[in-house]
C-alpha cells in the first residue's frame, strides 16, 4: 500500500528517533555521573605555609662596557 518513498521516509524518520533516544540516554547517563555526592560536613584544605627567605642581594650580569658588534665577529 505504501509507495517507496513513504518506506523510505518511515525508515529515516524510525533511524532519526533512535539517534534521538541515544542521545537522550548518554546526557541522562552524564547528569547521573556528574552530580557530586553532599558532603557530611565542610572540608576545611590544610594550605602549605611558606616561610620567606632574608633578602637576597640583586645579582647584576657581568656585561663589559664595550658594546657588541655582529659585523667585527669573525666567520666560523
Amino acid at each position: 500500500m505504501h509507495t517507496p518513498l513513504l518506506t523510505y521516509l518511515l525508515q529515516i524518520i524510525k533511524r532519526q528517533r533512535f539517534f534521538i533516544l541515544l542521545l537522550l540516554a548518554q546526557l541522562a547517563n552524564i547528569f547521573v555521573h556528574s552530580r557530586l555526592s553532599a558532603a557530611d560536613k565542610p572540608v576545611f584544605k590544610r594550605f602549605n605555609q611558606f616561610q620567606v627567605d632574608d633578602k637576597l642581594p640583586i645579582l647584576a650580569a657581568d656585561i663589559g662596557p664595550e658594546s657588541l658588534d655582529f659585523e667585527q665577529l669573525e666567520p666560523v
